[in-house]
């Protein structure tokens, strides 16, 4: 998810909508809206093709984002960052609820905090809203269960240093 993510982003892709889902025998399902996010953006689906495959196929230290400029229209609509954690009905996985502001990048580095995080996504629905971006994704530690209240903290705090490092 993350490589994939990342990928897009250094490609000049934005994410507009994204669905991530568990499969049977540990497959991963992910689809993804895209629009392109700049003039730069690939135009050859081969070479967005190849990249992804390079991505998925290396290793994950070696995927960056891009650091494309905060377009200018989006500067004038900064809110604070809502972080907020709930269970599955069935208790068996911790939802994430994320609303920022949206901005190049940020569902990468999202992924990228929860991979340093050692979390596991089951499920991720990702929306943009103009300049706001929903988010809420199904998440478990490295043993597949819940998060526990330190684990919580412990990703809110990584994730508000990731919000504050880009703003």
């Amino acid at each position: 998810f993350a490589a994939i993510l990342a990928t897009l982003d250094r490609k000049g892709f934005g994410i507009h909508q994204a669905r991530v889902l568990d499969g049977p025998g540990g497959t991963i399902f992910d689809t993804f809206e895209v629009l392109p996010a700049d003039s730069y953006a690939s135009s050859d689906p081969a070479e967005v093709e190849a990249a992804l495959g390079a991505a998925l196929d290396g290793p994950l230290e070696n995927v960056r984002t891009s650091r494309r400029a905060l377009p200018r229209q989006l500067k004038h609509f900064r809110f604070a960052p809502r972080i907020e954690f709930g269970t599955t009905p069935d208790g068996r996985r911790t939802l994430l609820g994320l609303v920022a502001p949206d901005r190049p990048g940020l569902l990468s580095d999202v992924a990228q905090v929860l991979r340093a995080q050692g979390l596991n996504v089951h499920d991720a629905r990702i929306a943009t809203f103009g300049e706001r971006a929903e988010d809420i994704f199904q998440i478990t530690d490295a043993r597949g269960q819940p998060l526990a209240e330190p684990t919580q903290q412990a990703l809110r705090d990584a994730l508000r240093a990731s919000f504050e490092k880009t703003n």
